[in-house]
């Protein structure tokens, strides 16, 4: 297990550990070449077969592809190492689960900031045939007027995860689809689904699906409808239509809204990222 202030492939100095998880751990680095802090990720369940490297290293360089201010950058793949890790920007910023700890829940037009900075950087990931499938409140940072999307690593490793939090589905349950839980891989319109939920305990404070175990959140997401979110204001109909159980179902709910793409190259992946917060309609022109 690798220590604090060890020099990691020659290069990265480890500085302190920024945060661990059912996938790895993330230290803050120091990049001893080229002199800049960087982000480290270590990254656990890889069982080291020809097929496995292959896929890691083929959706990393998709990653390291993206061009968006809201997806944080990847310097570099070291998966000649064990664990493999990933070399990333660091970003020097809390993220929105501390933001909501502190503040307990944000204005609407702040939730609608973070909100459609997350909807570019899933467009981005989207168009580079990469799905994030644990988009959650820890996963997004807020450094000042930035807003980035990281740890894509349930993202690299996609159907080769053995993660089994959830019968060996990826992600964290609070904020999955109904189809992720129902042991799908997840796709671009779980993404979706995950930032309503994400909105959703932005503009509220809570979770919308919380319940006291995992099997009743199941059953929560899967079974039951939202709560209505009453401090939602011009984003009550986005979250509804993104908290929609069928994507197909996603346009009816949200009555003909659409977003703008004047600011996005990347064409929607399905029906659930056309109706995702969109930037000029009636419904949601007062919280943006």
């Amino acid at each position: 297990m690798r220590q604090r202030g060890e020099l990691v492939d020659g290069r990265f100095r480890l500085v302190r550990l920024l945060g661990r998880g059912g996938m790895g751990r993330v230290w803050l680095a120091e990049d001893e070449r080229l002199g800049r802090s960087v982000a480290l990720k270590e990254l656990l369940f890889l069982h080291g077969t020809g097929e496995e490297e292959r896929r890691f290293e083929r959706e990393a360089r998709a990653l390291a592809r993206m061009r968006h201010d809201a997806v944080v950058g990847v310097h570099d793949l070291l998966s000649h190492l064990d664990p493999p890790a990933i070399v990333m920007e660091y970003v020097d910023g809390p993220s929105l689960k501390d933001v909501l700890h502190t503040s307990g829940k944000l204005p609407v037009h702040e939730a609608a900031r973070i909100g459609g900075a997350v909807l570019g950087a899933l467009r981005e990931a989207h168009g580079k045939e990469v799905v994030h499938r644990d988009l959650k409140p820890a996963n997004i940072l807020v450094a000042g007027g930035r807003v980035v999307v990281t740890d894509f690593g349930v993202a690299l490793l996609g159907d080769l995860s053995q993660m089994t939090g959830l019968s060996g589905t990826p992600g964290t349950s609070l904020y999955m689809a109904p189809e992720q839980l129902e042991h799908d891989r997840g796709s671009a319109a779980s993404d979706l689904w995950s930032l309503g939920a994400v909105l959703w305990e932005a503009v509220e404070g809570r979770q919308p699906f919380s319940r006291t175990s995992q099997a009743a959140v199941v059953r929560a997401i899967c079974d039951e409808e939202p709560p209505e979110a009453e401090h939602a204001g011009g984003l009550t109909e986005v979250i509804r239509g993104l908290l929609v159980k069928d994507p197909a179902a996603w346009l009816v709910r949200l009555n003909g809204c659409r977003p703008s793409t004047a600011s996005h190259s990347t064409a929607p992946s399905d029906h659930r990222s056309e109706a995702a917060l969109p930037r000029s309609c009636s419904s949601c022109s007062g919280a943006m």
